[in-house]
């Protein structure tokens, strides 16, 4: 039994790491990129992953074999986000990237009225701010969907 479904999108370090930590977690995650090569990796290094947790004794093989069974890479974006309970976005820190990407969330998976977040403000790399404000980074950003 899994704890619900993830979608993960962005297979990269920090996307693949991600969708890992929520695999373990019981969750069926769905790992998704734009680009395929990124995507054969990143399931490519999570089995790697799996493996050395077993070799280092932090998994069993039968977790291990659970885990992995709880991974799926989709190269299609629109099913992997469309019965997501969380999604969460992990792409290039690139304001036309991330925009692209939560409109492409909007289409394939709209909100339900209870989940709607409020959108993200991107501020502009040239914004003016206080001297010594820090400039937040929008890392993972969730969209928690309601469930019957």
């Amino acid at each position: 039994m899994t704890a619900g479904r993830v979608a993960v999108i962005g297979a990269g370090t920090m996307g693949h790491g991600i969708a890992y930590v929520a695999a373990l977690a019981g969750f069926d995650v769905r790992l998704t990129d734009s680009k395929p090569d990124a995507l054969r990796f990143a399931m490519g290094r999570l089995n790697d992953l799996l493996a050395i947790a077993v070799r280092r004794g932090k998994l069993t093989e039968q977790d291990r074999d659970a885990a992995a069974g709880r991974l799926h890479a989709e190269s299609d974006f629109a099913p992997a986000v469309l019965e997501g309970q969380v999604v969460i976005e992990a792409v290039r820190e690139h304001l036309g990237t991330k925009q692209q990407v939560f409109a492409e969330i909007d289409r394939a998976a709209p909100a339900t009225p209870c989940s709607r977040p409020t959108p993200p403000r991107f501020p502009s790399p040239r914004s003016p701010r206080p001297r010594g404000t820090p400039l937040v980074s929008w890392a993972c950003i969730f969209s928690i969907r309601c469930t019957p």
